[in-house]
């Protein structure tokens, strides 16, 4: 797939060596859960503006930090 979705491995960056609760990113990014779950595990199929604005200000990145398009 030519778009990454790097959230997964940002996501683990900010948390350093502890372990990653789901409930606490949700919390966090005023996100569904299952919306944060997609991200984690990497069964996005579609990006919304809003939602990816939700995960750039929990990341404190821009959205070419997130999705990032390889050949």
């Amino acid at each position: 797939m030519p778009v990454i979705n790097r959230v997964p491995e940002l996501v683990a960056a900010k948390y350093g060596d502890k372990k990653i609760n789901l409930k606490e990113v949700e919390a966090a990014t005023e996100l569904d859960y299952r919306t944060v779950s997609a991200w984690m595990k990497n069964r996005v199929t579609r990006a919304d503006f809003p939602v990816l604005e939700k995960w750039c200000n929990y990341l404190g990145v821009d959205v070419g930090d997130i999705l990032v398009y390889r050949k």
